[in-house]
């Protein structure tokens, strides 16, 4: 007799203890007519379904690509549907690439979300090619338990297809403009796929060992694909104050890249 394990991707089996008679027959004995049976009783363990598996339907894993000096970062973003303390993403190739368990007061509380971002090392300890063959491309597990002890689960569809960057043609690098003709325009990537823009303008890192400005400045906005420039609240920049410009191309699966350039302000 064959025995099947039955499995049922809405449930998981845990904790409970059934016992289970099964019973054998004998072929019928050619002479009388008789026919043995024998009975006997075994034990199985982790059979009892707990719940329906909780769905992860908001999960993305996308690079982000730093043209300026060509660094390449692993972003990855997951959030469930009900509290978690136990996580695990695995790549298509079955490793695990993310585990994570929560302690304390969060194990019974629990997270809604997590978002990982990846060191991003310069060009020569991680050339394109390592990092494409360390983040395969493909559909990426999500997996994890909820603080009532159910499953969770979604997938992540990762591609390779990085946008060329987006080139930024005013200001010129190093520019001295008045706060209040601050524009902002570029020449779209050539990537046909790029959905949105994204520009963010605040002020730069200061050289070592100077104190960065007492600004609190931080403009980012998105644009559609088909924009390509942006004028700046003159209300939003100080007078003397170096800015940088970080624009960014953002494809329709997620990956990203990013264009760098500076601008310095003067008042009118």
């Amino acid at each position: 007799m064959n025995y099947q394990i039955l499995k049922r991707k809405s449930f998981w089996l845990t904790g409970c203890i059934f016992l289970i008679t099964a019973a054998a027959y004998a072929p019928l004995d050619a002479d009388n007519g008789n026919q043995t049976m024998t009975v006997g009783t075994f034990q199985i363990d982790s059979v009892a379904a707990v719940g329906e598996v909780v769905e992860i339907p908001d999960a993305q894993a996308v690079i982000e690509y730093d043209s300026a000096v060509g660094q390449y970062g692993f972003h990855l973003f997951a959030e469930a549907q009900a509290a978690w303390n136990e996580i695990t993403v695995s790549d298509p190739e079955g490793n695990t690439i993310f585990e994570g368990k929560s302690s304390g007061l969060l194990a019974v509380t629990g997270l809604m979300n997590i978002l990982i971002e990846t060191v991003e090392p310069p060009i020569d300890e991680q050339s394109r090619e390592e990092f494409l063959a360390r983040y395969v491309a493909g559909e990426y597990s999500v997996r994890g338990t909820t603080v009532d002890g159910e499953p969770a689960e979604g997938t992540i569809t990762f591609t390779h297809n990085i946008p060329e960057p987006p080139q930024i043609i005013s200001p010129a690098e190093g520019a001295v403009i008045s706060r209040d003709e601050v524009i902002i325009a570029w020449e779209p990537a050539a990537s046909t796929d790029v959905e949105i823009y994204a520009l963010n303008i605040f002020p730069a890192p200061p050289p070592e060992g100077q104190e960065p400005p007492a600004l609190n400045i931080d403009y980012t906005v998105e644009f559609p694909a088909f924009i390509t420039e942006m004028r700046i609240p003159a209300e939003l920049l100080a007078p003397g104050i170096e800015y940088q410009i970080e624009l960014t191309a953002i494809e329709e699966g997620g990956n990203q890249t990013v264009s760098i350039g500076y601008f310095f302000t003067v008042d009118p």
